[in-house]
């Protein structure tokens, strides 16, 4: 075979095996989480890393966006200072842009000033991307890849003041769903919704909770386990394995958002 074309079906086989590996996102942000917890009036920072692992010197860029938590727990961003709950506009970056050769690292500090008077909950985004540009081939090679053009990493930013203690959380509206479970068909599938009533970002486990009504025997199912801003709500799906003896039980759906506090939404089944 000729040399020229065995090189080349060599380049395919390693472009189809690991189409990703030439495409990764060769930078590194820590941490992804910033907690601010000042009260009105005070300011405070945090320090976020960058480290470009590539071996070319590379452009990032930062930027504030806001965001909101669909039902299904997805992140849906929106623009900067453009929702209610959004703290852009007490937060600052420096610096903005800058340039990192191969293996270095940056220091960028995200400060944050408070004001007067708000104790309520906040949140925001920060990202980090490359602004390298792109050729029209690599263009077309990353779309056909279904990645990303500009990587991007986002860093999470919650202020909250320590003082502000409102912690509350429901659950309501248990009821059974048809689910086609080809691994588990025995299964059956509940769904329920969880909403943050407080003014805190509630820590949220919840779990199915099985009783059977005759003996009272309690079986717990393993939590799902998230976190829920506040004014935010979400539809959780939770599980029930089969062989569970023949009798009349009650199902609920329980909800754990700490500080001793215990929710729960319940219906009647029977098992055949």
């Amino acid at each position: 075979m000729n040399p020229t074309k065995c090189l080349f079906l060599f380049l395919m086989a390693l472009l189809v095996v690991r189409p990703f590996d030439a495409l990764a996102q060769d930078f590194e942000v820590a941490p992804v989480d910033i907690e601010f917890t000042s009260e009105p009036g005070e300011s405070d920072y945090r320090t976020v890393l960058i480290t470009n692992h590539s071996n070319k010197k590379v452009s990032f860029l930062l930027g504030m966006a806001d965001f909101l938590t669909a039902e299904d727990g997805s992140s849906i961003e929106k623009p900067a200072g453009s929702t209610d709950r959004s703290c852009v506009n007490w937060l600052t970056a420096s610096p903005m842009y800058f340039d990192l050769n191969p293996n270095d690292s940056k220091e960028v500090m995200v400060s944050i000033i408070v004001p007067k008077g708000d104790f309520s909950t906040r949140w925001a985004r920060l990202y980090v991307k490359t602004t390298e540009e792109q050729t029209a081939f690599s263009a077309d090679k990353n779309l056909a890849a279904g990645v990303i053009l500009s990587p991007r990493i986002t860093i999470r930013v919650i202020q909250s003041p320590k003082s502000n203690n409102f912690f509350a959380g429901k659950i309501t509206g248990i009821k059974e769903i048809q689910k086609d479970n080809p691994e588990a068909p025995g299964n059956r599938y509940f769904n329920a919704t969880v909403k943050n009533t407080g003014d805190k970002v509630n820590k949220c486990k919840v779990f199915l909770l099985l009783t059977n009504i005759e003996t009272e025997a309690e079986t717990r199912y393993p939590p799902l386990v998230f976190n829920l801003y506040p004014g935010a709500q979400k539809i959780v799906e939770l599980a029930m394995p089969s062989g569970v003896p023949p009798g009349k039980y009650a199902v609920s759906a329980i909800l754990d958002y700490g500080h001793g506090n215990l929710e729960g939404t319940q219906m009647v089944i029977d098992i055949q």
